[in-house]
């Protein structure tokens, strides 16, 4: 996004706003698999299964879209 032109940002936030009512209620959930155990998460609001290895991320679709940002998280295994 940062490469984009000014005008280009204009049409992608354009976009954004129009697609905004459709994505609104929508949630997207991420769900990751690891051979060992998670020993912690820097995403608030994460859940992690009772075996550890499996965290699951939900959040509403058209925060991610305005802030893609918030995917950017840690995860540190044991």
């Amino acid at each position: 996004m940062k490469d984009l032109s000014e005008e280009k940002l204009k049409k992608v936030d354009e976009s954004i706003k129009q697609s905004s009512s459709f994505l609104e209620g929508s949630v997207y959930r991420l769900v990751y698999h690891f051979e060992n155990e998670i020993k912690n998460v820097s995403f608030k609001g994460a859940t992690i299964s009772d075996d550890k290895k499996t965290m699951t991320i939900e959040m509403p679709m058209d925060s991610i879209v305005k802030n893609p940002k918030l995917l950017n998280f840690k995860v540190k295994l044991k």
